[in-house]
């Protein structure tokens, strides 16, 4: 069945999306705005992803199957709430939720977010725009890249990991949690790009062998006597 799209529709005000659940045993046809739509889609990616049913989904999502039934198939646009813990437990990107911009995964939350100021009901959509959209535009793809390429891709690097650490010191904050959360997004996408058949290249492994290479051009031989 294809469900209607009307992009003049105004949905800046808060909205009910329990008003839009349909009552069982009837189909209703909902007419949301493209962008709306567009994030039930990437709502529905995560679950096939993550290789969970709906049923199985709605229990990590504290929801009912109905809900997100509702909101893979664009009967109701999805709230913040259940957007972002949709992210939270996928290490999802909310960008790429709300944007469909990519990289697709990392998921930067923190206890000190928009909450207090969040209704119930508002759109994934609009607490993003208002609250997260600064915050993950300076960890965009396009962004990075344009950064690293004015002096270099190496240069660009080195540069980057001396700020992250300056940056984590100045904040008090222990460095090695980033980048332990930056190779399990480095895994993560690895994981999802390559070909379902082929061999699987462990990011781990691949680690560990530098690793060892790093040791035996650091190790001192022993003296002789």
């Amino acid at each position: 069945m294809n469900y209607l799209r009307a992009s003049q529709v105004d949905f800046s005000q808060k909205v009910n999306s329990d008003a839009h659940m349909p009552k069982k045993g009837k189909t209703v046809l909902v007419n949301l705005p493209d962008r709306e739509v567009e994030i039930c889609e990437r709502f529905r990616e995560i679950r096939k992803f993550k290789q969970w049913t709906q049923i199985e989904y709605a229990k990590e999502l504290g929801i009912t199957r109905d809900r997100v039934a509702s909101y893979e198939y664009a009967r109701a646009p999805v709230k913040y709430s259940v957007g972002m813990m949709a992210c939270v437990l996928s290490d999802f990107s909310p960008r790429w939720l709300a944007e469909g911009t990519r990289p697709p995964f990392g998921c930067i939350y923190s206890s000190d977010g928009p909450e207090d100021g969040v209704g119930d009901n508002q759109l994934f959509s609009q607490v993003y725009d208002k609250y997260l959209k600064e915050i993950y535009l300076d960890s965009s793809e396009e962004y990075v890249e344009a950064l690293l390429k004015e002096i270099g891709v190496e240069n660009g690097y080195k540069l980057m990991t001396q700020a992250w650490f300056n940056t984590c010191a100045k904040v008090d904050m222990d460095p090695t949690f980033f980048w332990a959360q930056l190779a399990m997004e480095a895994s993560n996408f690895l994981r999802a790009t390559q070909p379902v058949r082929g061999p699987h290249i462990s990011w781990k492994d691949e680690y560990l062998r530098l690793l060892e290479e790093y040791k035996s051009r650091n190790t001192k031989s022993p003296k002789t006597l």
